[in-house]
């Protein structure tokens, strides 16, 4: 079987619309799902409930973000599944801007250079509308969601997690791969409970392992909550 050239990971809770995101993939892509859902009990927390050549679909339970929710091992859990050469993580309130074809050749193009790893940027309109403004405000980031398999490189962080290549210096290159995000495009009190999932999180991830890193994420978002 010929290797595809992309495998898309994409986690999400169990009651959501995936259409526009699955409309801007390259055709040919495997999709790597996860379907996110809060329980009781568990006997075990992942389970595998499609796997086809196309599409994998995963199943993971959680009892509480105080507990045992865990960005990084969903991330991780899902590129074990991938099977293209190169995988890319989307959120379920992200789509990719760019036309597939583009983004075909920017893996083409990352192939030819010997990189392993790419620079996306993550763009989106915030629920912030300053009141003497006619515009809400915009915000471009730059953020390594894709890489190739088998590289080494996994996730780490509970929360805010990234992708780490545990201490190795690996070539990255910055893509013009543009990832639209809809998630903070909503009204202020919908975005709340965003953060106090995030500072649950935050707060189990910095008792874990503190870092200036996670402590930058608490003092925003506990800034934010402050201000409710």
């Amino acid at each position: 079987m010929t290797e595809k050239l992309l495998s898309v990971c994409v986690m999400h809770p169990k009651e959501c619309n995936l259409s526009m995101l699955i409309s801007r993939l390259p055709k040919d892509a495997q999709i790597v799902s996860c379907m996110i859902e809060k329980v009781d009990e568990y006997d075990e927390q992942f389970k595998l409930i499609a796997d086809t050549p196309k599409i994998v679909t995963l199943h993971y339970k959680y009892k509480s973000y105080e507990l045992d929710f865990d960005f990084s091992a969903i991330r991780n859990a899902m590129d074990k599944h991938a099977s293209g050469k190169w995988v890319l993580h989307i959120d379920s309130d992200e789509y990719i801007a760019n036309h597939p074809q583009d983004v075909i050749d920017e893996l083409q193009t990352m192939d030819e250079q010997g990189v392993v790893a790419g620079w996306t940027s993550i763009a989106g309109i915030t629920f912030n509308n300053p009141i003497d403004a006619p515009i809400r405000d915009r915000y471009a980031l730059h953020n390594c969601r894709l890489f190739k398999r088998n590289s080494g490189i996994n996730w780490e962080g509970i929360c805010h997690e990234i992708p780490t290549t545990n201490g190795d210096e690996l070539p990255f290159h910055d893509t013009n791969i543009i990832l639209i995000h809809d998630g903070y495009a909503i009204e202020k009190e919908s975005f709340t409970p965003k953060a106090e999932r995030n500072a649950k999180l935050l707060v189990r991830e910095y008792t874990r392992k503190p870092t200036q890193r996670v402590w930058n994420y608490l003092v925003k978002t506990f800034t934010h909550l402050s201000k409710e």
